[in-house]
């Protein structure tokens, strides 16, 4: 299971998109800098620089957006996050990608 710990308007939306992008089930869960929830003893369990986003993967806990992208691209390749090295996207003109 899934679980997303998001802050809307912060960096934590692209982890949010790409979520919804690979179709996977997922709960989101909305902390609020107002009211300092990620400051609570309760998240601070999960991430302990009360940061967001927080990605649980089956209760353990995933944190920062480039690490949590490359996640879902990696465990969902079916839905086109990454592209593999050496792959051309002729839509850009763009040569191949090397290593």
């Amino acid at each position: 299971m899934l679980t997303l710990y998001f802050a809307p308007g912060s960096s934590s939306m692209a982890p949010h998109i790409g979520l919804h992008e690979i179709g996977a089930p997922f709960e989101s869960r909305p902390v609020s800098f107002a009211r300092k929830e990620t400051r609570s003893p309760a998240y601070l369990a999960l991430n302990p620089d009360g940061k967001v986003p927080t990605l649980l993967i089956d209760g353990r806990p995933l944190t920062e957006v480039a690490g949590i992208l490359f996640y879902l691209a990696k465990r969902f390749p079916e839905a086109g996050l990454l592209r593999e090295l050496g792959a051309v996207d002729r839509s850009s003109g763009e040569k191949e990608l090397s290593e």
